[in-house]
């Protein structure tokens, strides 16, 4: 898209790189803190979640706390799903970033908290519309985010296999279907109760994977490994690139200092020295 382009190049270098990597730690903190200390669970919901009611009576902080919604933990199990999530995630965030760059990453992250947010006013006003007493309690964090992160992924790879239960291998194409139609199920139920105002929320929170999704299927799909090797090649080739050639001797300049500079070895020089044209035949001859 043009538009995305345009952005691209004016704001490119406010981008954070690796930007998955800093909202996990933060993810990692809080569900430690919300879930080990006493009542710290509760003030989350008191304190931190995306309450409208609240936000419109100034407690407009939410708007960004909402995000750091714990995982919910009860048991050792639940520690080692949390965990898989995070380096599964991780691993989904990094690979997009290499596909699409970072300033494209940190646009479809911070989209998707906005659309989440738009979401919960939905939800909110019509709520409110209706008088529903419920309107208060949409209490989301990042799952609709990371839905749509994992939808992107399996558009860039469809054919990256992740074990299922660390023993089935499983297609992300398969697994992106599956979870798609688990999510129309869930709007076409909000929609068949009356509560047409959740499905429109949850549409218009993964509104950032269908922007993306037109914006970027024109994108070669490479796998995560050959991206990988892109970026390191790209690396190598720029910390190449500032190898030089050929230095003097005697000032220490190099081809780099100037276009019109030459050098010359010097026969008369024990070992291979290099002079410029200033100091080829005025410099004191090495023994």
């Amino acid at each position: 898209m043009k538009f995305i382009n345009k952005l691209e190049r004016k704001y490119r270098k406010y981008a954070v790189p690796d930007l998955i990597k800093y909202f996990m730690f933060v993810w990692v903190i809080s569900t430690v803190f919300f879930n080990f200390i006493p009542y710290a669970e509760s003030a989350y919901y008191y304190y931190c979640s995306l309450d409208f009611a609240k936000i419109f009576r100034g407690q407009v902080w939410r708007l960004v706390t909402f995000i750091i919604l714990p995982y919910h933990i009860g048991g050792v199990l639940d520690v080692v799903f949390f965990a898989i999530q995070v380096m599964l995630y991780t691993f989904i965030g990094r690979s997009l970033e290499r596909a699409w760059g970072a300033f494209r990453f940190n646009l479809f992250f911070i989209s998707g908290v906005l659309f989440n947010i738009l979401g919960g006013l939905i939800y909110y006003l019509s709520c409110a519309i209706t008088k529903n007493p419920a309107g208060s309690l949409y209490y989301v964090g990042m799952e609709y985010l990371f839905q749509s992160m994992f939808f992107a992924f399996a558009v860039l790879y469809p054919d990256v296999e992740l074990l299922l239960y660390y023993i089935i291998p499983v297609k992300m194409k398969y697994l992106a279907i599956l979870d798609g139609v688990f999510l129309l199920r869930q709007i076409v139920i909000s929609f068949a109760a009356g509560a047409y105002y959740i499905g429109i929320a949850i549409i218009v929170a993964m509104a950032n994977f269908l922007i993306f999704y037109f914006a970027t299927r024109n994108y070669k799909k490479y796998s995560p490994r050959v991206q990988k090797r892109k970026v390191q090649f790209k690396r190598e080739v720029s910390q190449a690139s500032t190898i030089t050639r050929h230095k003097c001797a005697v000032c220490g300049r190099t081809e780099k200092d100037g276009e019109n500079l030459e050098f010359r070895y010097c026969s008369k020089c024990k070992g291979n020295l290099e002079y410029c044209q200033e100091h080829l035949f005025t410099h004191e001859h090495v023994k």
